[in-house]
């Protein structure tokens, strides 16, 4: 019996330092957050699409259907963005979300082929809206 009482009491210290190390390790994020933190991968991946298209890695038909899935994944998260729960109330939160917003034409239209437009913006753009939102998703 005192076996059994010793090996529940080191399972508790294991899980009571389990949890102190998720609670202290970032792990557990604002709804508001784990919002930006996703907005940031996608516009990331869509970025980094639209390099390797430009690069002639990816073809234009695989890369135009990415797209579909970013514009998707986005579509109205830069509304939704500054209401999310952890959002702080500040006017950088609300540039934050029409930043994003400023990204749907983009994603809906991305420059694959070359008809004239300039792709290394595109890339800018997604990039620099990618940085900030990864920044908002730190706690």
């Amino acid at each position: 019996m005192a076996a059994l009482h010793d090996m529940i009491a080191r399972w508790s210290a294991v899980a009571a330092v389990c949890v102190a190390l998720v609670g202290c390790s970032g792990l557990t994020q604002t709804p508001f957050q784990r919002l930006a933190g996703e907005a940031a991968g996608t516009l990331a991946a869509a970025a980094e699409t639209l390099t390797e298209h430009r690069q002639g890695r990816l073809s234009e038909a695989y890369a135009q259907a990415s797209f579909v899935s970013f514009a998707e994944a986005l579509r109205g998260v830069g509304e939704r963005l500054p209401r999310e729960e952890g959002a702080p109330r500040t006017e950088s939160t609300r540039r934050l979300g029409q930043e994003l917003q400023q990204t749907e034409p983009l994603l809906e239209a991305p420059c694959l082929a070359s008809s004239g437009c300039d792709a290394s913006t595109q890339i800018r753009q997604l990039k620099a809206v990618s940085e900030d939102m990864l920044q908002a998703s730190q706690p």
